[in-house]
């Protein structure tokens, strides 16, 4: 796939390539606002994309309803993963991708930080799984490839599935902070911004691992294309390359606000899937 028109969000590299018989819209909430899409590729496996308003917009009442939508939708990833097969205390490894430096990638290490380690504490003995977390670092401050840290402590601590977490990128400036993607196929740290590593899957790994995300970025050429096509003003497939080519990566102002109340909503999510079993 031409990197240059990859998006981290499955549903719209599947619009980018015209395969709509490939995912479903359903409308399974009470919410209108919620709205949820589900599918599958060759490359994210299953996966569920959640639309909502943007999440720091969120008032307590829509974000505690998205919060055990997502705990719910998380279950039935797991399940599927162990086959329905499921026996107290299997350990779960949230691992958070990106840089916690910057707050645009940092999502991963902020979900880290807040989600409940029950790991070697016995007096969290009631957790369904046993939790360890992990914020690996990018390459850039580490000197370790994303994969070479979580192959390592899978090989180390056995885990039964990888929670790998991480901030993406959209292909429109409406989704950014307003979609949640949850998916099966694993993750390539990097790829939203051209730059892949090795796939994070069950494939390289062993186990299997499970990707949630939501957009923090989108880059200056969509958003330049938006703003054209608002004008009534279409580009063609050669236009559309050139900005791609030349784009950089933009974020809202409310992106510290976004990056609080994202990494609050996935790890209480996470945090309600470890305690309930639905």
């Amino acid at each position: 796939m031409d990197r240059s028109t990859f998006f981290d969000l499955a549903c719209e590299n599947i619009e980018e390539k015209d395969l709509t018989e490939n995912h479903q819209d359903v409308h399974a909430t009470s919410s209108p606002k919620i709205q949820i899409r589900r599918g599958s590729d060759e490359l994210h496996g299953n996966y569920t994309v959640f639309f909502t308003e943007p999440i720091w917009q969120m008032g307590e009442k829509r974000f505690f309803e998205m919060r055990e939508i997502l705990a719910q939708e998380l279950w039935q990833f797991l399940l599927a993963a162990f086959e329905e097969k499921f026996e107290k205390e299997k350990t779960l490894l949230v691992a958070g991708l990106g840089n916690s430096k910057m707050t645009a990638d940092a999502l991963g290490a902020e979900v880290v930080e807040r989600v409940e380690i029950t790991r070697k504490m016995e007096e969290n003995n009631s957790s369904f799984f046993s939790v360890c977390a992990v914020g690996v670092g990018v390459l850039g401050t580490t000197g370790i490839e994303t994969f070479e840290h979580i192959d390592a402590l899978c090989r180390y601590l056995h885990p039964s599935a990888v929670l790998a977490i991480d901030a993406l990128s959209a292909k429109s400036q409406s989704r950014v902070g307003a979609a949640i993607q949850i998916s099966s196929g694993g993750i390539s740290p990097g790829g939203g911004v051209g730059n892949p590593q090795k796939n994070l899957s069950k494939e390289t790994l062993g186990v299997p691992v499970i990707s949630m995300g939501i957009p923090t970025v989108v880059r200056s050429s969509v958003m330049i294309r938006e703003a054209m096509e608002s004008l009534g003003i279409s580009l063609t497939h050669k236009e559309k390359e050139g900005l791609s080519r030349d784009s950089f990566f933009m974020m809202p102002k409310e992106s510290d606000l976004l990056l609080q109340r994202a990494a609050l909503l996935l790890s209480s999510a996470i945090r309600r899937v470890c305690d309930f079993s639905y």
